[in-house]
């Protein structure tokens, strides 16, 4: 029997939470215990590092190709930044070893830098462009597409309204998700939101 896989990005957002650390701790718990077995794969955003290179882009325009990049180098960053908060999340940066982990129930921490440079252009289906409408939400939902996961769940400061969560045109208006997200959802056999209050967590789904 398949391992369920379920792909989680962490909104960079919630780094800056005073109660991140036992916040994230006790919602990975809480979801374990809902859901024992399988294996989760967590992708942290770039949040304030990536809205400070927003900024600047915007202060002195670069050429977007590079603004995509330097802010996946940032979300790389941030990542490892929550690796070193929980070191128990095993971190991985090469897909082929993501993939052999995937196979049995686990945690792993992905760094997707390496992937998306590399491996993601080469695989089937359809690939990620550059440019600023492609976030770490697109970036997850690609990733839980490659992997055959069973969910996306995309962990966010806020939760979804209900016209979010029945149109994706809402949901980009509303900036919960970025402007090419819908593309990949209809790909997806779950997409969830989730928010981070006081340690716990408040689940809707999309389909």
């Amino acid at each position: 029997m398949d391992t369920a896989i379920e792909v989680a990005k962490i909104g960079g957002s919630l780094l800056t939470r005073g109660d991140f650390v036992p916040a994230i701790r006790h919602w990975l718990d809480a979801r374990i215990q809902m859901q024992p077995g399988g294996h989760r794969v967590l992708l942290v955003g770039g949040g304030p590092l990536v809205d400070a290179l927003r900024q600047l882009d915007g202060s002195t325009p670069l050429d977007e190709s590079d603004a995509h990049w330097r802010a996946i180098e940032l979300m790389q960053i941030a990542g490892r930044i929550v690796g070193s908060w929980l070191p128990e999340w095993t971190a991985v940066e090469s897909y082929d070893k993501l993939r052999r982990r995937t196979s049995q129930p686990g945690i792993s921490l992905f760094f997707s830098e390496a992937f998306l440079l590399s491996t993601e252009p080469e695989l089937p289906g359809r690939t990620l462009p550059t440019g600023w409408h492609v976030t770490s939400d697109s970036i997850a939902a690609r990733l839980a597409i490659c992997l055959g996961a069973r969910r996306l769940l995309l962990l966010k400061s806020r939760g979804a309204t209900p016209g979010e969560r029945s149109h994706w045109d809402q949901a980009v208006a509303g900036g919960l998700v970025d402007a090419f997200f819908p593309h990949l959802a209809g790909l997806l056999p779950e997409v969830c939101f989730e928010t981070l209050p006081d340690g716990g967590g408040d689940l809707s789904s999309i389909r």
